[in-house]
């Protein structure tokens, strides 16, 4: 799951042209906080299965470490990352679970379709929804304010409507 930031969207909708340059650190900062908490709240969310199982020793998947099963492998698989995008016109953020030995994180959150009565359990999705990154977005560029710079300018398109 992603967030993302872009040139377009604050520039239009918050009447900040011209101003994309100045405020990149305060997206940043934001994209940052918001793909923080989205992991922090998919870790709380994400299912811990109660079964333990070793690496098989027979058969033709002997001795691969994808066939144990341990309780909470899904969990510290949940990572975050920040980037932007090469040309700079966007800050994305991404929130991921799920690895070569917790593959199965893609069936808790979507369900298997040919799995019967195996339903989804998302923690993704709902983790990301959580994320306020307009409240987050206002707030850093308001602490630039605080330094004089885009912040101020944003108070002041703020008078203005």
């Amino acid at each position: 799951m992603s967030i993302q930031i872009g040139a377009g969207t604050v520039t239009g909708s918050l009447g900040l042209a011209g101003m994309w340059d100045r405020i990149q650190p305060a997206v940043q900062r934001a994209v940052e906080r918001g793909t923080a908490k989205a992991e922090e709240t998919a870790t709380q969310l994400a299912p811990v299965g109660t079964v333990s199982r070793p690496v098989y020793k027979t058969g033709p998947y002997a001795g691969a470490s994808w066939t144990s099963r341990d309780p909470g492998r899904m969990k510290l698989s949940i990572t975050s990352r920040v980037r932007w995008r090469r040309d700079k016109s966007a800050c994305v953020g991404w929130v991921t679970a799920g690895s070569h030995d917790a593959f199965y994180a893609r069936f808790m959150e979507l369900g298997a379709p040919k799995a019967e009565n195996f339903s989804p359990s998302p923690f993704l999705r709902p983790a990301m929804e959580t994320i306020d990154l307009a409240g987050i977005l206002a707030a850093e560029i308001m602490a630039l304010g605080s330094a004089g710079s885009a912040g101020g300018m944003l108070a002041e398109v703020a008078d203005d409507a």
